[in-house]
């Protein structure tokens, strides 16, 4: 997986200006909080790249229940195990 598959802008189906600006803001804020999340990381495991990063964290599913008749729900993250390097 390259940087080019992580990083992606393509604004052809949009047609007013504010379409256009929302999805290059959000475009650059998540270019932003990838730039963060990979430092943080370089900072405990040297050697791992930002695409090993986004494919270590695909794995991460969040499992919601719902109670029929309640209000209650309760969200878990789904343990995984994996071997980091």
């Amino acid at each position: 997986m390259g940087y080019d598959s992580i990083i992606f802008h393509e604004i052809d189906n949009y047609y007013t200006d504010e379409s256009v600006q929302g999805h290059s803001f959000s475009c650059v804020l998540g270019l932003f909080l990838m730039t963060l999340l990979n430092r943080k990381v370089q900072r405990e495991y040297k050697e791992m790249s930002l695409p090993e990063i986004v494919e270590l964290l695909s794995e991460i599913e969040l499992v919601i229940i719902k109670y029929k008749g309640s209000k209650k729900t309760i969200k878990t993250i789904v343990e995984i195990y994996i071997k980091i390097l």
